[in-house]
């Protein structure tokens, strides 16, 4: 080091070639040791605690899982118990197939009372006989038969109004509906609504009614509590409950044998608990007006089947 702290360069000292000796046998691989790994068991992918290498991934599984009412127990108010059953390790489940066997009539206890009255005080009570009415025109006359037979001793008649779907209700004396068992319906039903019917209107002669429509429910949801008890986003909709599964359109008329609609895609995932075990699950029919759908006594073998897709 000079007087002004630089270092001095020694003439002694050269730089000479790179370090390299030995380097050929610590990197030749035919020198090195064997490494041994330990030997994978097929009950090693089980675990979930193990050491990455020791853990295989395993592609989640689907099956197919088939829910049959005629197995299972009639509990009144289209609501089934389906017992025996064996539901465990499922991650989440969705319907991709409906059918519903049965015939429902379009006009039955659920929309067939109305209530009148001819002078404000006296209240008359109409009711269309169950069935299936295919036509407006067989529907319109089964009202006239009602309100006639109803003791109000008023006669009552209709026409159609001229180049539309509406008809003028007339009858002999003033008259004014107050309701009836179609009161809580909505477009679609029977009742004041599926004939169109105004309810509360100042007493008159004449009453303009219609269209009507011969729909009893113009869907079905198909619910389950217990299927759908885990899921973590439940459908959004009209009179849609967290525990309905599938709604179903029907026709106007439910007088074949059997109606059916296949989901062909999964349209709705529900979260199910693997730990959960399941032994009996409920299916519940519901129409639009969120009643339990209306199933006559004489039907019988009314079914019901789901088809849905399980993930484990």
């Amino acid at each position: 080091m000079n007087a002004t702290g630089h270092l001095i360069p020694r003439a002694d000292l050269k730089r000479g070639p790179p370090y390299t000796a030995g380097l050929d046998k610590v990197y030749n691989l035919d020198n090195m040791p064997p490494v041994l790994l330990a030997p994978i068991s097929d009950n090693l992918q089980n675990d979930s605690n193990l050491e990455p290498q020791f853990v295989r991934i395993r592609e989640s599984t689907t099956a197919d899982l088939y829910l049959d009412t005629a197995k299972g127990t009639y509990n009144g108010n289209a609501t089934w118990s389906l017992s025996n059953m064996s539901m465990a390790f499922i991650n989440k489940i969705s319907p991709i197939a409906v059918r519903i066997f049965g015939q429902i009539p379009n006009i039955n206890i659920r929309n067939n009372v109305f209530t009148f009255t001819t002078n404000g005080t006296n209240s008359f009570t109409a009711v269309i006989p169950e069935g299936f009415y295919g036509v407006t025109a067989t529907a319109m006359g089964a009202l006239l038969a009602a309100l006639n037979a109803a003791g109000s001793g008023e006669t009552f008649t209709t026409v159609v109004v001229s180049g539309s779907t509406l008809y003028n209700l007339n009858s002999t004396g003033l008259f004014s509906f107050t309701g009836g068992s179609g009161t809580f319906g909505g477009p679609g039903g029977y009742g004041e609504f599926g004939f169109g019917i105004p309810i509360g209107t100042p007493l008159a002669d004449t009453l303009v009614i219609g269209a009507v429509s011969l729909f009893y429910t113009r869907y079905i949801d198909v619910d389950s509590r217990q299927l759908t008890q885990f899921s973590k986003l439940p459908p959004a909709g009209v009179n849609v409950r967290s525990s309905t599964l599938s709604r179903l359109g029907v026709p106007p008329l439910i007088t074949a044998p059997a109606y059916y609609t296949e989901l062909v895609d999964p349209v709705q995932w529900f979260s199910f608990n693997p730990s959960y075990s399941i032994q009996t699950v409920d299916l519940c029919l519901y129409d639009e007006f969120s009643q339990p759908l209306y199933i006559p006594s004489y039907v019988n073998n009314f079914a019901v089947e789901v088809k849905l897709l399980a993930q484990k």
